[in-house]
């Protein structure tokens, strides 16, 4: 009877007890992980805070669940308080948009950061890397300027402009592909890399993979959508995605040191790879671009 109470209390916890568990699984956890690190493993004093730190956690485990299954009906209404917020979470393609301006400022931001250590050291790598960051932030401010000037044109001149910036953004990927080839001679002629010290690289590697992972899904969701401003967003998303992918390598190849690997060779077939696979994405939206507009402006010729 008593373990179906206490069942019951986990399933259904009380707010102090989220509170206690909380603070807890932080202080025993902690606690365990300085024992780990300072060598003191199996000194007699730190199996009580092992035993503390499981118990804690495990008692944290149930309020995590608890509030995934329950917290998420109140964050949902409080989405829905706000137009801004609740346009965010159901219109996937206003979130898009939002979240490619969000981008563009970032992409400036680096972009005018890599610029000024380029001035500053006299370093071709910087100079390299600022010149295909620039395409890319030409690219999302294009695409999101010519979106914002056809809201005001007829439905079918819309179309034709929202087209017609899908064409160009595909020109100016096949541009990056073309200037990131200095960037790869640089990474394997003159031993060039990316570096991030510490935990920084598992932080990096998860943000890539993460971005690859979700430019792939996006590509394939709306390979059939006829908002050619969505399809230029997730295909340079895609091509930057593509670039992070040797950034990582570069960075783990000089965080892990890469004995017994030939790094260079390794870097310019990785390189190279996406140099191609550049060319080919913005070739392809170049052509279909293309072929679309005169499709369409063929079609309203006839009318």
């Amino acid at each position: 009877m008593i373990f179906k109470k206490i069942w019951a209390f986990l399933l259904k916890p009380s707010g102090w007890f989220c509170l206690l568990s909380a603070l807890c699984t932080l202080l025993f956890s902690t606690a365990a992980l300085v024992a780990v690190f300072t060598g003191n493993v199996t000194v007699w004093w730190t199996y009580p805070i092992y035993a503390l730190a499981a118990a804690s956690l495990f008692c944290f485990t149930f309020v995590c669940i608890y509030w995934v299954k329950h917290g998420r009906k109140k964050v949902r209404l409080l989405i829905g308080r706000y137009a801004f917020t609740e346009r965010l979470y159901t219109d996937k393609g206003y979130r898009i948009r939002v979240l490619a301006i969000l981008s563009f400022a970032f992409g400036l931001c680096y972009t005018a950061f890599l610029a000024v250590m380029a001035v500053i050291e006299s370093s071709f790598w910087y100079a390299s890397l600022a010149e295909y960051n620039i395409v890319f932030c030409l690219t999302r401010a294009y695409v999101l300027h010519t979106e914002r000037k056809a809201a005001k044109l007829t439905p079918i001149a819309k179309d034709k402009r929202k087209i017609k910036a899908y064409a160009v953004c595909g020109g100016l990927i096949m541009l990056v592909g073309v200037q990131f080839v200095f960037s790869v001679m640089s990474i394997v002629f003159r031993n060039e890399t990316f570096r991030y010290e510490g935990m920084m690289i598992y932080v990096f590697a998860a943000i890539t993979f993460y971005r690859a992972t979700l430019a792939i899904v996006r590509i394939i969701q709306l390979r059939k959508q006829n908002d050619y401003t969505l399809r230029s967003i997730v295909s340079y998303n895609l091509a930057s995605a593509a670039v992070s992918i040797v950034s990582l390598q570069t960075a783990m190849f000089d965080s892990f040191h890469g004995e017994g690997i030939n790094v260079p060779v390794f870097n310019a077939a990785t390189g190279g790879t996406v140099c191609l696979f550049l060319l080919f994405l913005g070739g392809w939206v170049l052509v279909s671009g293309v072929k679309k507009y005169k499709q369409l402006e063929n079609y309203h010729g006839k009318q």
